[in-house]
């Protein structure tokens, strides 16, 4: 749909089903990797974890991962697959990214590591963040923020809560059945759907030494709380539509 000033506008909440049809989620074999899908509740990653997972819980995941529902496989190195180098470089430079780890390509004046002792979420209040070397420091609305969470216990709605009032810029699935989504949606003045790379390859992560790259089985989108925030280098390869803005 168009509207009066000639921009683009997609009405998008719950995917539509047919009456009496379920939508249900199908059975696939676990892969190591983001976007990966294995059998099991789709209910369970719904639900999240209402107590809220610490990053330091979140790290030990990594070294013994459960296996959860939606993208927390079973290989211990899930937690290291980045953003590929040439998204990094074409979302520009960001104030802060708060769930980075040593191989990631995005840009920004501050970058926590959960290994060296940093925290995304500071003392829990809203904004807040912690770095080993430089102590407590607090996201404004005017920070630019790079979220890219991982899935694990509710972790990506604790994200949005703590994150969700700055110059947010997020790399999540396009899945509207997790809570998580329409928080993100509503926030967002602009939505871009990941469609491939520059080599016209379909979108997917960069793995870790010695781990076989492959595609995503989930769509990708970045949510960009600022529709101005959003490059051409980033939109080249997406397909994107302004919505009304939030504000």
């Amino acid at each position: 749909m168009i509207d009066a000033t000639g921009q683009i506008e997609v009405a998008l909440s719950r995917p539509v089903t047919r009456p009496g049809r379920r939508l249900t989620s199908r059975p696939r074999t676990p892969v190591g990797g983001p976007g990966r899908v294995r059998p099991g509740r789709v209910e369970a990653d719904r639900q999240g974890d209402s107590a809220g997972a610490t990053q330091n819980e979140i790290l030990a995941q990594r070294v013994a991962p459960r296996g959860t529902v939606r993208g927390d496989s079973r290989d211990p190195l899930r937690g290291e697959w980045c953003t590929p180098k040439w998204l990094a470089e074409a979302v520009g430079f960001f104030g802060l990214d708060p769930f980075s780890n040593a191989r990631s390509h995005v840009r920004a004046n501050r970058v926590l590591w959960l290994e060296r002792g940093d925290c995304g979420f500071g003392d829990g209040t809203r904004g807040s963040f912690r770095c080993a070397t430089t102590g407590q420091h607090v996201a404004s609305c005017e920070t630019r923020v790079w979220i890219q969470p991982p899935y694990a216990r509710g972790f990506v709605m604790r994200a949005f809560e703590h994150y969700g009032h700055t110059r947010f810029v997020a790399l999540l699935r396009f899945d509207p059945r997790p809570p998580w989504f329409d928080a993100f949606y509503d926030a967002s003045e602009l939505v871009a759907v990941l469609r491939s790379d520059p080599d016209g390859r379909p979108f997917g992560f960069e793995p870790p030494p010695g781990v076989k790259a492959s595609s995503s089985t989930f769509p990708h989108a970045l949510f960009f709380s600022r529709a101005e925030d959003a490059t051409p280098e980033a939109l080249r390869h997406c397909l994107a539509w302004r919505k009304r803005p939030v504000r």
